[in-house]
């Protein structure tokens, strides 16, 4: 496998990528992560802890909207979107060619990035994979699954929500209704990114 970075004609537009807020630690083989649709980087906290004795370099990514990366109110937030903020960061920081770990929605991102940038990804490890075949579909299997998704997907009340959920005090009222079973600091990362 070829690890020179590739180059191409989005080189220019890679310089008015965001920079994305990333957490770098260790030494070793490069593994980078991005994260699901409701948290940030700290959703992997307990894997890298386990990766530190291994020996990895591992780079935990907050995409662009999301935990402390920026949140500019003219991106579309879209995979193609995401896909290019991740490579420049790969590009400016050099990296050449790494596993790439992608949770719920991170692992979209990952696939694309996996099917655009092939000469960079070395293994590809996906986690909770959202597939399916059109949005109704994403909606019947949201809403069936808890009251709080439910609400998150149908109606005015969804959509009032997606549109205000970083800027109403109550909202951390209504998580305390989200499955108990996620820790308190996967929750915290609900208010903390555009949805």
């Amino acid at each position: 496998m070829n690890n020179i970075l590739p180059t191409d004609e989005t080189s220019s537009a890679i310089s008015k990528m965001h920079e994305l807020n990333v957490t770098y630690r260790g030494t070793g083989k490069s593994v980078l992560f991005l994260h699901g649709l409701l948290a940030s980087r700290s959703y992997w906290g307990r894997v890298i802890e386990g990766l530190d004795a291994l020996k990895y370099a591992t780079y935990t990514f907050d995409l662009l909207g999301f935990g402390d990366s920026p949140k500019p109110k003219t991106a579309t937030y879209d995979v193609d979107t995401q896909v290019d903020n991740v490579y420049a960061y790969i590009k400016k920081n050099k990296l050449k060619s790494f596993t790439l770990v992608g949770h719920s929605m991170g692992s979209l991102v990952a696939i694309r990035f996996a099917v655009k940038y092939p000469e960079l990804v070395n293994k590809l490890i996906l986690c909770n994979t959202p597939l399916f075949t059109d949005g109704q579909d994403i909606r019947q299997v949201i809403a069936a699954s808890n009251i709080a998704p439910r609400l998150m997907v149908e109606g005015k009340f969804a959509r009032i929500l997606c549109v205000t959920a970083r800027h109403i005090p109550y909202v951390d009222v209504l998580l305390r209704y989200y499955p108990h079973r996620l820790p308190s600091d996967i929750k915290a990362d609900f208010l903390n990114h555009t949805w």
